[in-house]
């Protein structure tokens, strides 16, 4: 069985892919959402991130673009903890507002990760 991914790990992960691709926006789909997958290999950065880690991910299909990171983790299997699934949905509503850069979101990223660190450690 594979180790879960937590906060931290999906933090490192995120940080990787916004610094290596500071100008992408997320796509955006038919009906006007943002999609995991645009069908011509673009992703939101959700999808990016599934994309770079072998998970399976909704894609394209226009009704899954409203899933949340978290649904699309349980669905599909990804190997996060829960706490590591809601601050990925955290990222992705951030990336979804309005056409955010990938490289603005590294201080979103390092915020939530501190936030969510705190859920996510073990009881003393």
């Amino acid at each position: 069985m594979v180790e879960p991914f937590g906060v931290p790990e999906l933090r490192d992960l995120l940080l990787g892919i916004v610094d290596r691709m500071p100008d992408n926006r997320n796509p955006v789909g038919l009906y006007g959402s943002c999609v995991f997958d645009d069908g011509d290999g673009r992703h939101c950065i959700i999808g990016q991130l599934a994309y770079e880690q072998g998970w399976r991910s909704p894609g394209s299909n226009p009704f899954a673009n409203e899933w949340d990171a978290s649904k699309a983790a349980s669905y599909y299997g990804w190997p996060v903890t829960p706490v590591g699934g809601e601050m990925l949905d955290r990222v992705q509503a951030a990336a979804d507002t309005g056409p955010m850069l990938w490289g603005l979101l590294r201080d979103v990223i390092l915020s939530l990760a501190k936030e969510f660190s705190a859920q996510e450690a073990p009881a003393a």
